[in-house]
């Protein structure tokens, strides 16, 4: 299990990269990251090297901030990596998230 954060930002020019750079400041490596987004608002979901000490950044730059729990599986990079990883989820009656 890891703990990924999920930083809710105003889908307008500048927010990601701040977010980022809040993290480079406090010396927080990204070891993932996802982004999703609608018209008005992104959610940047990250991985990290120490959740306190970016959580505590980002919220003191002004940014709302939540932690999670999630499973973290290492796919091969070949053909069919992430299929053969959710075929062990499937046969052992996993259901996914997202």
């Amino acid at each position: 299990m890891a703990i990924q954060i999920s930083v809710f930002i105003e889908n307008k020019e500048g927010r990601i990269r701040k977010a980022i750079d809040t993290l480079a400041k406090a010396e927080i490596n990204i070891r993932a990251l996802s982004v999703a987004d609608t018209t008005k608002y992104g959610i940047l979901r990250l991985i990290v090297s120490d959740n306190e000490k970016a959580t505590k950044a980002l919220e003191d730059d002004g940014f709302i901030v939540k932690g999670s729990e999630v499973v973290v599986a290492r796919i091969q990079d070949k053909p069919n990596g992430l299929n053969s990883v959710l075929a062990l989820l499937d046969d052992a009656d996993i259901n996914l998230e997202y």
